[in-house]
């Protein structure tokens, strides 16, 4: 059998990784635990789902192990991760929001495929991209768009 799960570290990166794990159906969450770990770059940690803790035993394929269950590191809810960057709007019809950004570039406007949406008739649909990084690659830029 071929699942694939969504993993999860809030704590760390908060950037969601797919894991296809090729295993026999029923197969102890043990065996493939440490694997998916190693994905979002943990050595150790107990996985969660919504529900709550999993334990070893859980089984591959049997709820709520099913293809595309999001499995999270440390904690059971995988919303409002704690991210890298904190972005609050201070201004304009979203004055108070606060949005939680990973490593990773983000699209700031109005569209719906925007990272951080802004719903401002005067900021265009991709009006800028924030790029956070970690690496020592120029640190945290937003870049204008132009438009």
């Amino acid at each position: 059998m071929r699942i694939v799960f969504t993993v999860v570290d809030p704590v760390g990166t908060a950037i969601p990784v797919d894991v296809e794990v090729a295993a026999p159906p029923g197969t102890p969450l043990a065996a493939v635990r440490d694997r998916l770990l190693r994905a979002v770059g943990r050595h150790g940690g107990r996985l969660f789902t919504r529900e709550g803790a999993l334990s070893d035993d859980a089984r591959l394929g049997e709820p709520p192990l099913l293809d595309g269950a999001v499995l999270t590191v440390d904690r059971a809810d995988p919303r409002d991760p704690r991210g890298l960057l904190e972005l609050h709007v201070v201004a304009g019809p979203d004055s108070g929001s606060v949005h939680h950004l990973a490593p990773g570039e983000h699209g700031i406007g109005r569209a719906v495929e925007a990272t951080v949406r802004i719903d401002d008739p005067d900021v265009s649909r991709l009006h800028a991209v924030l790029r956070v990084a970690v690496d020592g690659s120029g640190g945290t830029a937003v870049h204008d768009l132009g438009s």
